[in-house]
């Protein structure tokens, strides 16, 4: 199997050299690394041209000005040769064994388009903070993707001809493989490795104000593609209400419990009659936010438990769950 690593960057001599150093030191080599340069204006240019000299594997696209990070992506998917493209951000690291790991699953699981891992995430220095693991099942990953991006980019491998068909939008900009991965999972297969393969690169640069909100109604835009589909045509309050849920973003208060019941009911209700999400998975993963927010809520007494009560969610789950959740809610924790 031919594989294209696709590189983007600009701008980012800081990490790049690692990045490439472990796209090439990967224990499979039967691949080509796209390095898109996107009219960078520090040392990124010198170290690109380095490694390009040194190794034939690399095939570099200069772009003669900075046309952004969607461009320089779909500019790399068109150039590549590979029957599957892998992922990596210029300030981020590929283990050794990524490639051959992800390249074993797919000729074992043909039928599999999206496959993403693991990773281990590090600071700017490098430092390790933690691992982050998405490993779902088929069915509950299409359910997860409805509250947020659960596919780490650099880890990602894509079929090309599938990454042809939904092609990076400009409108999505900010949250772009959010949309796309949502889209090829609409349609095809998708996957994630329990292992951690790729090192992902966190940064305490402040993103701006104006960014940040760009980024919020991109992201709400997805999720309102998403709730369409379940015959919710939600509000601006009930996406970021929703984006907050999702993001484990909960509230010790009556009125954020109420606002979550209502919301989790009304998806949970909407499910039953159009059939979206496959369950047990859908109504499962609803009642593991909800009982999260309950559980925040149970200092508040009898008020949250009227509430939990009267939830359409909390109908929910069996009988039992619910006796045992109103003696946490009698003794306070």
């Amino acid at each position: 199997m031919f594989v294209s690593f696709l590189l983007a960057v600009y701008n980012g001599a800081a990490y790049l050299a690692e990045a490439i150093e472990s796209i090439l030191a990967q224990t499979y080599t039967n691949f080509e690394c796209i390095i898109v340069n996107d009219g960078s204006t520090d040392a990124s240019s010198q170290i690109i041209a380095e490694y390009a000299a040194k190794d034939s594997r690399i095939v570099v696209l200069n772009a003669p000005q900075n046309q952004g990070l969607i461009a320089s992506l779909n500019w790399g998917v068109a150039t590549a040769k590979g029957e599957y493209i892998a992922r990596l951000d210029a300030d981020d690291i590929a283990l050794p064994h990524r490639l051959a790991t992800q390249v074993a699953y797919l000729t074992a699981n043909p039928e599999v388009a999206l496959l993403g891992t693991g990773a281990e995430i590090i600071d700017e220095k490098g430092n390790f903070l933690h691992t982050q693991h998405y490993h779902k099942a088929q069915e509950a990953m299409w359910v997860h993707l409805l509250f947020h991006n659960i596919f780490i980019h650099s880890s990602v491998m894509v079929k090309t001809a599938v990454l042809r068909e939904f092609t990076f939008q400009n409108e999505d900009y900010l949250a772009e493989d959010y949309a796309v991965w949502l889209k090829i999972a609409e349609k095809y297969k998708g996957a994630i490795l329990h292992d951690a393969l790729v090192k992902h690169r966190t940064h305490e640069t402040n993103i701006t104000k104006v960014k940040y909100e760009r980024h919020l109604q991109t992201v709400y835009r997805i999720f309102a593609r998403q709730l369409t589909d379940l015959g919710i045509e939600a509000s601006t309050a009930q996406l970021e209400l929703h984006r907050k849920i999702g993001a484990y973003q909960l509230s010790n208060d009556l009125q954020f419990l109420q606002a979550a019941a209502d919301w989790l009911s009304l998806l949970y209700q909407q499910n039953q009659q159009v059939q979206k999400y496959p369950e047990p998975y859908f109504t499962n993963w609803l009642l593991l936010l909800w009982l999260d927010t309950v559980a925040l809520n149970l200092p508040q007494g009898t008020k949250a438990h009227t509430i939990f009560n009267q939830a359409t969610i909390t109908k929910a789950l069996p009988w039992y769950k619910k006796l045992r959740w109103a003696l946490r809610f009698w003794v306070g924790k």
